[in-house]
């Protein structure tokens, strides 16, 4: 299928759940170990019965070594995800800051993604060189292809999705 920039947007993920989605599994289920150990899962089945607040047995891990591991591992993931936007394994497409009403996502060109970028992996924000991209989502395209320059027209072929949606996934 051959898509622009809008239906490509339409079928993205934010950068966030690129991070779960793209990543390489070998680094996706480190960090998820990590995370599973910081950030506790909220239970299904939540009781309206009072918390106890008793004291709690020690940690199984030292949470000053293992959180050094944690923060590194998540920017290996970031990095990972950025290396792949700039040669063209994935395709990053958002609107700019200034859009007025009924303004298209735009393809955003590959050499935006570099060191001088600030990403809100949050928000899924780029800022670089004066230019504000809002709500951004990364696309796979079917042949990986270098945005040489912000198009709007700019058709891309785009690869299935993903069938590795993980479960217990970080946000």
């Amino acid at each position: 299928m051959t898509t622009l920039p809008k239906s490509a947007w339409d079928q993205g993920v934010t950068l966030s759940e690129a991070l779960e989605m793209y990543s390489s599994d070998e680094l996706w289920r480190a960090f998820k170990t990590l995370h599973e150990k910081f950030i506790p899962t909220i239970p299904a089945d939540h009781s309206d019965e009072p918390s106890k607040w008793d004291s709690q047995p020690p940690l199984a891990f030292s949470p000053t070594k293992e959180f050094g591991k944690y923060m590194g591992l998540h920017k290996k993931l970031k990095d990972e995800i950025i290396s792949l936007l700039k040669i063209g394994e994935l395709l990053g497409v958002g609107f700019l800051r200034q859009k007025y009403h009924g303004a298209e996502p735009m393809w955003i060109s590959a050499n935006n993604w570099n060191k001088d970028c600030r990403i809100s992996w949050d928000s899924s924000d780029l800022w670089i060189h004066g230019k504000i991209f809002t709500k951004v989502r990364i696309v796979r395209p079917r042949i990986p292809t270098i945005i040489s320059g912000v198009s709007a027209v700019h058709a891309i072929q785009l690869a299935p999705s993903p069938g590795r949606k993980r479960s217990g996934c970080p946000t």
